[in-house]
């Protein structure tokens, strides 16, 4: 599972990222490569949309809390947010309103492992509820199309108007204490 999720990392040094690309690659984790510049990390995000971004506050041409916010703001990927408790104390108030994580240095290695999957349990939590959505949006529409039918018989069989017909299965349910589909489908049974 670890190795669905990809990596980016941005850190002014390639050793320091180096460091923590060797600790996530021991745990299984994928990472797609480290930049050392804020802009470069933001044109290969936006060009790789990797799940998670974990950036060093410290990069060579900007810091990474501008990067962060950027990338959070484009809704390009999850960030993690590595800084000092100054600059912790700087961030804090807008950070989490804009879901990027923050984590304190210097950090611990099971500590930092553990809030890397608490992330992506989350995108995978995300995943499956937009999944469970876009079905569920999908029954919409062909509830939709039979509640359709049925009125559009309903506006031959009674010669009524289409919103008159919408009303009688609306009222039918509301009488019969059944749902609008159940209604719709006896409908369909009964004048198709």
């Amino acid at each position: 599972m670890l190795n669905n999720y990809r990596i980016l990392l941005g850190s002014s040094t390639l050793k320091a990222g180096g460091q923590i690309k060797s600790l996530l690659l021991q745990r299984g984790f994928n990472v797609d490569g480290i930049c050392t510049s804020g802009s470069m990390l933001i044109r290969k995000c936006r060009l790789t949309r990797p799940e998670l971004v974990i950036i060093n506050y410290e990069l060579t041409d900007t810091n990474g809390a501008e990067v962060a916010k950027i990338l959070s703001g484009e809704a390009i990927s999850k960030v993690i947010l590595l800084c000092s408790s100054a600059q912790y104390n700087l961030i804090s108030n807008w950070t989490e309103k804009m879901g990027i994580v923050c984590m304190q240095k210097p950090i611990k290695p099971s500590g930092f492992l553990n809030l890397v999957n608490q992330v992506f349990q989350q995108i995978t939590e995300s995943r499956k509820a937009s999944k469970t959505s876009k079905e569920s949006n999908g029954r919409s529409i062909q509830q939709k199309l039979i509640i359709d039918k049925a009125k559009m018989l309903l506006m031959k069989a009674y010669n009524l108007e289409e919103n008159e017909a919408y009303r009688k299965i609306q009222k039918d349910s509301m009488d019969k204490k059944l749902p609008m589909l159940e209604v719709a489908k006896s409908i369909l049974k009964l004048y198709g």
